[in-house]
């Protein structure tokens, strides 16, 4: 695998739209690099869900230079071609989601409020532990 001077920033940035939902193949590519934790590279990437629809690698690989594009993944280069990573967790991706959708809205207490009610008795009482303790590292 490539060294870390290998890195290809993303034009405009590595700070991802938060408010802007992802596609579906979006969402199962990256889902995918959640889920291995590591490097992969479109050709590999492809092969994980192919599997399950026809698909082509071109689109898989135009899929991941958007993602990157929109700052949700890195690449490195590996040989003639790239491998990708997430930026963020699955649970950062979506935190930073929940709160680009608030900052959209004029009245987030209210928002805020009824977000609770959909949360269990149990959620109720991680999020009063956070706030006493403050997030986990």
């Amino acid at each position: 695998m490539p060294g870390p001077t290998d890195h290809d920033a993303a034009p405009g940035g590595p700070e991802p739209a938060d408010d802007e939902p992802l596609g579906p193949l979006e969402a199962e590519l990256l889902a995918s690099l959640w889920a291995t934790g590591t490097w992969m590279s479109a050709p590999e990437l492809h092969e994980l869900v192919a599997h399950t629809r026809p698909l082509a690698y071109t689109t898989v690989s135009t899929v991941l230079i958007r993602l990157w594009h929109k700052g949700h993944v890195e690449r490195i280069r590996d040989g003639r071609s790239f491998a990708y990573r997430a930026l963020r967790t699955r649970e950062q991706h979506a935190a930073a989601r929940m709160a680009g959708l608030l900052a959209d809205l004029e009245d987030r207490p209210r928002a805020l409020s009824w977000f609770l009610e959909f949360l269990g008795p149990a959620e109720r009482t991680q999020l009063r532990l956070l706030k006493r303790d403050g997030p986990a590292p």
